[in-house]
């Protein structure tokens, strides 16, 4: 069975000299960025799991923007789903504690 693309990352700009994308944990994520964010990113439901999902995250750095305060089991399973469909680095953001955690 094919693997669907996140929501919105059929839609995504990925620039040639910055690399990097967002995943944003839920929807309320999603509505807390920014337009730019925005344009560089996908949605991640922590009710499916990561590996339901083919990542376009190949050479890329990847920023995972968390408002919900999702359970670090869950952030690091799809850590190393990003890692395996081919992110360079994966950090996560918890806006939910105020924390910038360091490479996951």
């Amino acid at each position: 069975m094919r693997k669907k693309a996140p929501p919105y990352a059929k839609r995504m700009r990925i620039p040639k000299e910055n690399k990097t994308v967002y995943v944003f944990v839920d929807w309320v994520s999603w509505e807390q960025a920014n337009q730019i964010s925005q344009a560089r990113g996908m949605i991640f439901n922590p009710e499916h799991s990561p590996s339901d999902y083919a990542w376009p995250v190949r050479d890329c750095g990847v920023i995972v923007m968390d408002y919900v305060g999702t359970a670090p089991h869950v952030i690091n399973s799809l850590a190393a789903e990003l890692k395996q469909h081919g992110a360079v680095e994966v950090h996560h953001v918890d806006f939910a504690q105020a924390e910038i955690d360091k490479h996951i």
